[in-house]
């Protein structure tokens, strides 16, 4: 029944649009036309059911088109002039295209490498211009996703050196009191808990907000309420707020969760809400969120709070950084410590969006711009190749009256039909290749707060390319058809079928650029190629090797100094005793993972030559920490178990240390101060004696430069830290240090401490590099794609040029000319298109190679290496592309030659 309604309801419109010709049809055709249209439809659906209904439709649909356009030019009535044009324009003209369509589909159809080759290139070229878009829509163009996400800033202190800096709780509290610039300000710090509940004992990524911090950012809970001016008072009871991905993945989205406590390593803390699902809460690494408890009178010393800021209704980020200027002075003249600093206001998203994320996705964008570039033209030649073929067709069309703009619409219609299902193909390699932009990208390549989605914009944007893309790819053979005459029909093919001089110069243009914009790409490629190479060969200071690193966090018994020192202690004495293990340490802060804090710094006897370079990076280890990474000592000794517990401080310190700071007299036994004594009491820090100097270890990176990382090592014991990595080194290499082993050792001091970041040292060393390969290989996919669309273009481009040339080729065989002579002859000219190509791509990629100036490492923008393997590379690509169709018309016989036209 469902079918035979749909059926009647066609034959309703069937007779309905004859009815709407009813002065040129008889009524009684009309019921006949009606009736044999419904057997039609029922005769379909039996057969094929309703796929063969729909085709039935669409067939008579087109008939009923075409009938009415043939019968209202025979029989329409006389009407005056102007309104018989406008009336034809407006209805031959739509019907005119549809038949262009219907005719070039069938050209296409009866072509299909050619087909399939423009339509696969359309598809890679527009496919990864929609992905890349979508990055830089999400990234640079789309609002946060918070309500009204413009008022949002970010407020910063700034130290006289104008870098920005992260907020004291003294400064938050005193801004939050006087701001008057603000509708709220709200502060953030990053932290771990160690959840014992839901499973097993994890440290989760969490964050200490002050009780404004979910209305200024205006996202509420979905399920119970968020933190109150009363949750951060001192001895309140612990409250907790959890992403939805945690509530989720650790309690199955149990509602029961709501008031429930939980227990903590350090005690237990009630759920009071829940954050939405899908907001950006869900994006960012915090999974759980818990109550700042600092006042003006406990507030702890140091700078380490993230503050947003919702300005004010009418409040400019202007008005606000005028006014947060004056008020950091004012509040900075009761802190001598802090004399010169001010405070900076700015827009949220300049904070969440980094400057080498930007510079990313525009390097990205511009590179994917250069690829359709060259698909769009790879397309026009091979179009320019096929209306090379068809010109005798044309000039028969052109004979037997055919107009300008009929055949531009023609081809119009070829190109738009191609650009469409190749943009339809693209919008699929698109999702593909978001998806795995998004899945391989390393953690902080992009916002965690931007929305990045292929969604309604990046189809419009798609829509827009195929438009200006089929206008560009069909212009230019329609343009080369415009030139034929219809004497040339009348000429044969004997001797005039050889392309036009107009042609051979189109191509060549083409050709040409085609080279240069690939060797843009191939450039830059070859250049990062080569930076990543000279990267992964520097030497970390350490040997990676055997070596197993981890992660733990001192329990909450360990509130005290001694009891957090007899933990890692205890620790250590465990992981000694497993039988694979060589040496065991640890420290506050990794090679290649950055540092942990940085103080400043004096050393008895020297003057300091610039105070403010008086800075150095301190870290707190703990047993065999320097033999078990491979680290070397310069001078003195290092750390034993006696300097743990002994009251007389000592540090060891690197060879930058000593060649900033002490320059060249004794380091040994010299006193330098740190500013991490300093408890704000007055009183002057502890001094701790220097006793080894040890190599300098690539902290930061291996890109950084150990000249500008001074470093402090101190005994965990005299200065304990909750938190310390672990490094074990395995006695040979048939040893090997497993996860279940330091799970076993660590289970013997406490069970309820997690292990995190369990990895080797070749992970450790893989991970610093992991944006850099990330990048470089981004790069060189696009320039390998680019290089393979061009290479097509060069060997379609050359290989009609050469058949255009056969005639002639025979003719010089025929007169004694050796095959190498021709050879030479016709790969000759390819070499000078491709050696132009190159030099005007050399000349062009100056601006590529200044875009990625700051990522390259150990390489210069004029660096010869890099720019001779693109030359070479490209070059010769091109060059083989070039001597194929030159190699198989060479091998024709003479007589062959002159018969082929």
């Amino acid at each position: 029944m469902h079918a035979h309604r749909w059926i009647r309801l066609a034959s309703r419109a069937y007779r309905a649009a004859l009815a709407a010709r009813a002065r040129y049809i008889h009524a009684g055709d009309r019921e006949a036309a009606t009736a044999v249209f419904e057997v039609l439809q029922q005769q379909s659906f039996r057969s094929g059911g309703w796929p063969a209904l729909f085709v039935c439709w669409c067939r008579e649909a087109w008939s009923l088109c075409r009938a009415g356009v043939t019968t209202k030019r025979a029989l329409a009535p006389s009407v005056s002039r102007p309104e018989a044009r406008r009336s034809s324009w407006a209805r031959e003209v739509p019907m005119s295209f549809l038949m262009d369509c219907r005719h070039a589909w069938r050209a296409l159809v009866h072509t299909p490498v050619f087909t399939v080759t423009a339509v696969l290139t359309l598809a890679l070229g527009i496919g990864a211009n929609s992905a890349i878009f979508s990055l830089v829509d999400g990234v640079l163009i789309k609002a946060l996703p918070y309500p009204d996400a413009s008022q949002l800033v970010a407020v910063a202190e700034l130290p006289p050196s104008g870098l920005r800096n992260t907020v004291a709780p003294l400064s938050f509290l005193a801004w939050q009191e006087s701001a008057q610039s603000f509708a709220g300000l709200a502060a953030r710090q990053a932290t771990h808990i160690v959840m014992l509940d839901g499973g097993d004992p994890e440290e989760v990524r969490a964050a200490r907000v002050s009780a404004s911090y979910f209305d200024v950012l205006g996202v509420p809970p979905s399920l119970g309420r968020t933190f109150t001016p009363a949750d951060g008072q001192l001895g309140a009871p612990c409250v907790m707020l959890l992403s939805d991905r945690l509530w989720g993945r650790r309690w199955a989205r149990d509602r029961n969760i709501l008031g429930a406590s939980i227990r903590l390593a350090d005690g237990a803390c009630q759920v009071v809400g829940v954050l939405p699902p899908g907001s950006a809460f869900d994006r960012v690494p915090f999974q759980a969120y818990t109550p700042m408890t600092f006042t003006r009178a406990n507030a702890p010393r140091g700078h380490f709070l993230t503050v947003i800021g919702r300005l004010r209704a009418g409040t400019t980020v202007s008005q606000a950084d005028a006014e947060m200027g004056v008020l950091a002075a004012a509040v900075n003249r009761e802190d001598p410590i802090k004399s010169g600093w001010s405070a900076r206001v700015e827009p949220w998203r300049d904070t969440v969006v980094r400057a080498d994320s930007r510079r990313l996705v525009l390097v990205l964008f511009g590179a994917v711009g250069v690829v359709l570039l060259v698909a769009c033209i790879n397309v026009a030649s091979l179009a320019l190749v096929r209306a090379s073929a068809r010109r005798r067709d044309v000039s028969i069309r052109l004979a037997l009256g055919a107009g300008a703009g009929r055949l531009f619409s023609h081809y119009l219609a070829e190109s738009l039909l191609m650009v469409s299902a190749g943009g339809f193909l693209g919008l699929i390699v698109a999702q593909w290749c978001l998806a795995a932009f998004v899945a391989l990208s390393p953690a902080g390549t992009l916002p965690s707060e931007a929305v990045v989605a292929l969604d309604g914009r990046a189809v419009l944007f798609t829509g827009l390319v195929i438009i200006i893309v089929s206008l560009a790819a069909g212009s230019v053979p329609a343009w080369q058809s415009l030139r034929a005459t219809a004497t040339d029909a009348l000429r044969g093919e004997s001797r005039t079928t050889t392309a036009s001089t107009f042609t051979r110069r189109t191509q060549s243009a083409l050709l040409t650029i085609q080279v240069a914009l690939a060797m843009v790409l191939v450039t830059g490629a070859a250049m990062l190629g080569v930076s990543f190479a000279r990267l992964t060969g520097v030497d970390p200071g350490f040997d990676p090797g055997g070596l197993v690193t981890f992660r733990l966090s001192a329990p909450p018994s360990s509130v005290a100094d001694e009891p957090i020192a007899m933990f890692h202690a205890d620790v250590l004495d465990e992981l000694r005793r497993q039988p694979a293990t060589a040496s065991a340490g640890g420290s506050t802060s990794l090679p290649l993972r950055g540092w942990l804090y940085g103080t400043t710094v004096r050393v008895e006897g020297v003057a300091p030559t610039d105070p403010a370079r008086m800075n150095a990076h301190v870290q707190h280890v703990v047993g065999d920490y320097f033999s078990a990474l491979g680290i070397p000592l310069k001078q003195g000794r290092a750390f034993t178990d006696t300097d743990q517990r002994s009251p007389a401080r000592v540090a060891i310190v690197n060879e930058t240390f000593v060649r900033r700071f002490i320059g060249e007299g004794p380091a040994l036994g010299r006193h330098l101060h740190l500013g991490i004594g300093d408890d704000g009491s007055g009183r002057p820090p502890a001094a701790w004696d220097i006793v080894g100097v040890i190599r300098d270890v690539k902290t930061g990176g291996l890109a950084d430069d150990v000249w500008l990382t001074p470093e402090v090592y101190v005994p965990l014991g005299q200065a304990p830290m909750p938190t310390v990595s672990y490094v074990v080194r395995a006695r040979s290499s048939g040893d090997a240090v497993t996860l279940d082993m330091v799970r076993r050792a660590v289970e013997r001091v406490d069970t309820r401490v997690p292990i995190s970041a369990f990895e080797t040292g070749d992970v450790l060393v893989d991970d610093s590099v992991v944006l850099q390969r990330f990048r470089t290989m981004l790069m060189m996919a696009f320039a390998g794609l680019t290089l393979v669309i061009a290479v097509i273009g060069v060997y379609a481009i050359r290989a009609q040029a050469v058949t255009a040339r056969l005639r002639e080729v025979g003719i010089r065989l025929a007169l004694g000319a050796t095959r190498s002579q021709v050879m030479h002859l016709v790969v000759g000219q390819g070499l000078r298109l491709v050696s132009a190509g190159v030099a005007l791509g050399l000349v062009a990629s100056y601006a590529a190679r200044a875009a990625i100036r700051q990522w390259l490492f150990g390489v210069d923008v004029y660096d010869a290496f890099p720019l001779v393997l693109a030359i070479v590379t490209l070059g010769g690509a091109a060059l083989v592309a070039s001597w194929l169709p030159a190699r198989r018309a060479t091998r024709v016989s003479a007589l062959e030659s002159l018969r082929h036209e």
